[in-house]
């Protein structure tokens, strides 16, 4: 019969099972993911072992130094056992484990640190990992005979001098002493209590854990008061339940509830059994009551956690051959749920290459009667799953077996980690016979050294290129690699010790790339080479290598001098072609072979063809720009290939004949071409250039150069009456009409001074008498006022004089074209008119503006004009604002000034630039020529001007002007 401290003990076992298997799997990762690292970075290695006064070597085959460096430094304990049990090698964690010195340990016999009862079990794990990898829980015994828990797994040792297995070991003894606490921590987290009642001496014992559940001190207790606690209503039905139990049915399963003395009821489930004497009398009821009023959270929690783990459980009853999954089981499986399951059916979903063993191993488990384990495959969903089963029979009270429980984890990662790690290893093996190669064959200097700077490999190239030998260098100092491979700085003189690349790289950890550096061999030949070093590093980032890469760049340097100075010289010519294209007043066109596609066009030859940009052009075939390119011969009219088609299809050469071209709106250009192909060194036609001149007014000056013969004298006559003319007239305006108006001017003043006088002499005239008081009137009041008419009409007249004179000059100036920066002229005219706008509070506004062709002081006349106008005419209402801005419109430069002023009427627009023309009603003062004068300017510098306006919103005056080199 078993006791509740039976049951405990199981549920601690199996607790402890589980958990030692998750921790070791996850450690068995982690660790082949090191060793991954290691077999991928290292070099070959040996270690040596004293034995019976001789020493003998034994080789890890394959294994590289990084591998010895992660053995040597890893969390676990790992040795080498010979087939007769001898420890051939371990590294020092697993001298650690035991407590003892490395000296200690090898040499000796694996039994002698096993305990007796482990004896047997290490040997048959030994046997097995001569074939396949073995694990499993061990005890060793250690310093003083303490006793070591330890998890083993054994794997054989391929390709070894000596038939060995390796053997790696994790301290488990803080794992299963704190395995003893389990059962109660997870009691109490499960919020579960045991119990046991004896009948005859009514006591009943509770596991520690019972008062948490029941809020009193209730580890011990009699039976009375045990189901005093069962709530009045569940309470008879329960102790009936209980005393109907016999031996024949001695188990039981009821839920219920619990009135606690605080008054809280809980629901519990208890699963119980009786134990009866040979009378039939129950001597023991024993059992587990669990809280299950958070069961569902619990079982969630448990679901979770299985799938996190990908670890399901399971529960084999052979008596009724009835097969129970948990949730993660039947996941793992890829099985519905709802599916009976028994032995046979689990059978067939095992992947039909392992069913035998899988039926072999449970089999030997039922008749051994010992724990259940195996590896093998399942098939889902056309997956292949690697599955570990481990199970732990299950007897009854008479030792007879009524079944196991397992688990069943998915372990295809773990499977597919230890495949990996012998491709790797394979892997491994390849590289070094890889590098062997690459070493003997690559065509740059390269060299591996240690930390001490000591030569671990070396290729061949490198041998050549410092004139030694591989037994000359082999093992050699610094100093003495120093002597026999000179490092030295590009100019002149030697690296200093500390600046050598491979130094810097072992000792600092820096990547040292490209550095361009001189080596001078035993023979004193010179080599200039660029050097690139880099540490080599473990998993664990410690430096443990480094290597250094020489190529020779002797020809190299020789070909960049000769590229610089083809680049410099290609440079000056890229310039002056594009000088040329860009400023030559000729239309140039080159195009490439075969297909006659546009390479470069001439910034003029743009402009002549459809007065577009270059890059219009450049890259479109000639034949896309038919309409562009329609030449024709002058003389008899003619179409065919273009002269550049020519030139480049059939090498001809074409020298100074007269084409027409007809451009798209109509106008015809005479032109003077002349083509012929370009061609390379083996003459061969590579293009072909065009090269056009517009001698379309040249034709119309020849045409009318005897008529301007005739009409030259006649028409300078003309001109030369009409200068005289003007000049007279001007005189006129400025003399004779002026004069009149000078005089009445002093006249008038003579008068004033006059009426002035007699208005003194008044006051002593009889006042009675009628005739001197209209003599007074007059004097006094009717004088003085026409006094006024006169002078205010002649000031007048005179404005209007000098107006005339002003516009006749304007027109008259000599115009002198020049490319005008005009935000230098802007800004210079605005700031002369810098009191004007200030003291009117206005906001001035300029933004970026293009060049133009113009006469520059007449530009900077009409700006200011604009400007003032707009000043003239803000609208006091509102705080005054004047933006200058600009833009580029075909051919034309434009230059807008805008307002926010008071606006002009529609119907006053078309008289804005009329002579003395002024707004009706306006405070603005000035002589009314303003506008008339920056149109006339506008005009005779080859533009326009247009105006937009709205009453009460402000007005925009935009002047339009040719754009340099388009004038």
């Amino acid at each position: 019969m078993t006791t509740i401290h039976e049951n405990i003990e199981k549920v601690r076992t199996e607790n402890s099972k589980l958990r030692r298997e998750n921790s070791s799997l996850r450690k068995q990762v982690a660790e082949m993911q090191e060793l991954l690292t290691a077999i991928k970075e290292g070099n070959v290695d040996a270690f040596v072992l004293e034995r019976e006064n001789e020493p003998q070597v034994f080789t890890l085959e394959g294994a590289e130094r990084p591998f010895r460096t992660v053995v040597e430094t890893m969390n676990e304990g790992a040795a080498t056992i010979s087939d007769a049990g001898v420890i051939l090698y371990c590294n020092q964690r697993f001298a650690d484990i035991l407590g003892l010195s490395l000296n200690e340990i090898l040499g000796k016999m694996m039994a002698d640190f096993l305990s007796r009862e482990n004896q047997q079990q290490f040997e048959r794990m030994s046997a097995k990992s001569h074939t396949t990898s073995v694990h499993g829980e061990l005890t060793l015994l250690g310093a003083g005979e303490r006793e070591v828990a330890v998890y083993a797994a054994l794997s054989p040792l391929e390709n070894a001098e000596v038939a060995s297995v390796c053997m790696v070991i994790t301290d488990i003894t803080d794992l299963k002493r704190k395995n003893k606490e389990l059962l109660g921590e997870a009691l109490r987290a499960g919020r579960m209590v045991a119990f046991e009642w004896n009948p005859q001496t009514d006591r009943v014992t509770r596991s520690e854990n019972a008062s948490d559940m029941l809020g009193f001190e209730a580890s011990k207790s009699t039976g009375t008061e045990h189901f005093s606690l069962i709530h009045p209503q569940d309470r008879e039905s329960f102790i009936e339940l209980v005393r109907h139990l016999t031996p024949e049915s001695p188990q039981y399963r009821r839920q219920y509830r619990l009135l606690l003395k605080d008054g809280t009821v809980t629901s519990v489930e208890e699963t119980g059994e009786g134990v009866f004497d040979a009378d039939g009398k129950m001597v023991l009821l024993h059992g587990l009551f669990v809280d299950v009023t958070e069961r569902g959270e619990i079982e969630e929690a448990l679901r979770r956690a299985q799938s996190v783990a990908k670890l399901g459980s399971w529960r084999m009853n052979v008596r009724t051959n009835e097969l129970i999954w948990s949730n993660e089981t039947y996941r793992i499986f890829g099985v519905d749920p709802q599916t009976p399951l028994n032995y046979e059916f689990f059978l067939e979903l095992i992947h039909p290459n392992d069913r035998a063993i899988v039926d072999r191993a449970w089999k030997a488990a039922l008749e051994s009667r010992r724990d259940y384990t195996v590896q093998h495959r399942i098939v889902v969903e056309e997956n292949v799953k690697w599955i570990q089963e481990v199970g732990e029979l299950e007897f009854d009270e008479n030792g007879g077996l009524t079944g196991a429980f397992g688990t069943a984890q998915d372990i295809t990662q773990q499977k597919e980690t230890q495949q990996e790690l012998l491709r790797r290893t394979a892997q491994a093996e390849e590289g070094k016979r890889l590098l062997d190669a690459i070493m003997e064959n690559i065509p740059i200097g390269m060299t591996i050294v240690d930390t001490e700077a000591r030569i671990r490999a070396i290729s061949r190239s490198a041998l050549e290129l410092i004139g030694s030998t591989r037994e000359e260098i082999d093992a050699a100092s610094l100093e003495e690699m120093r002597e026999l491979w000179q490092v030295m700085l590009p100019g002149d003189g030697m690296v200093p010790t500390d600046e050598l690349p491979i130094l810097r790289a072992i000792q600092e950890g820096q990547v040292v790339k490209e550095r361009e550096l001189a080596v001078m061999s035993k023979q004193q030949k010179i080599t200039p080479v660029l050097a690139t070093a880099a540490p080599i590093r473990d998993n664990e980032g410690r430096i443990t290598e480094g290597i250094v890469a020489w190529q020779d760049i002797s020809q190299r340097k020789e070909d960049e001098r000769k590229l610089q100075q083809r680049t410099a010289e290609a440079e000056k010519w890229a310039r002056l072609l594009d000088m040329i294209m860009e400023h030559v007043p000729v239309g140039i066109l080159v195009a490439e072979a075969p297909d006659v596609r546009v390479q470069l066009i001439s910034r003029f030859g743009a402009y002549l063809l459809n007065q577009a940009q270059r890059s219009e052009f450049e890259g479109t075939l000639v034949s896309e720009q038919r309409e562009q390119l329609n030449f024709v011969k002058s003389a008899v009219q003619e179409t065919g290939l273009l002269p550049l088609t020519q030139a480049v299809q059939e090498g001809t050469i074409t020298e100074n004949q007269e084409f027409a071209l007809d451009l798209a709106a109509g106008k015809r250009l005479h032109l003077l071409v002349s083509a012929g192909p370009i061609r390379n060194a083996k003459d061969e036609i590579m293009g072909g250039i065009l090269v056009w001149q517009d001698i379309t007014e040249l034709k119309r000056a020849e045409r009318s150069l005897q008529e301007s013969r005739r009409n030259l004298l006649e028409l300078k006559e003309q001109l030369e009456n009409k200068n005289k003319e003007l000049e007279s007239i001007i005189g006129v305006v400025s003399h004779d009409l002026r004069s009149p108006l000078v005089s009445i001017s002093g006249f008038t003043h003579e008068i004033r001074l006059s009426t002035e006088n007699a208005q003194k002499i008044m006051p002593v005239i009889s006042a009675g008498n009628e005739e001197v008081a209209r003599l007074r009137r007059i004097v006094e009041e009717e004088i003085p006022e026409f006094i006024d008419y006169i002078q205010s009409s002649t000031s007048r007249m005179d404005m209007l004089v000098r107006s005339l004179v002003k516009v006749a000059r304007a027109g008259m100036a000599e115009i002198r074209l020049e490319r005008v920066n005009m935000n230098e002229l802007v800004a210079e005219a605005t700031a002369a008119m810098g009191f004007e706008v200030k003291e009117s509070g206005t906001e001035l506004i300029i933004e970026d503006l293009p060049e133009c062709f113009a006469d520059k002081n007449q530009t900077s006349q009409i700006i200011a004009n604009l400007v003032d106008n707009a000043v003239k005419y803000l609208d006091p209402d509102r705080p005054g604002r004047i933006r200058i801005y600009g833009y580029t419109q075909e051919r034309h430069s434009a230059y807008c000034v805008e307002d926010n002023g008071t606006g002009i009427a529609q119907e006053h627009l078309n008289k804005i630039f009329d002579l003395f023309s002024r707004l009706g009603g306006t405070k603005a003062k000035g002589e009314g020529i303003g506008l008339a004068m920056v149109k006339r300017l506008v005009e005779r510098n080859n533009g326009s001007i247009r105006v937009e306006s709205e009453v009460g919103k402000g007005t925009t005056f935009c002047v339009l002007l040719p754009q340099p080199g388009l004038a």
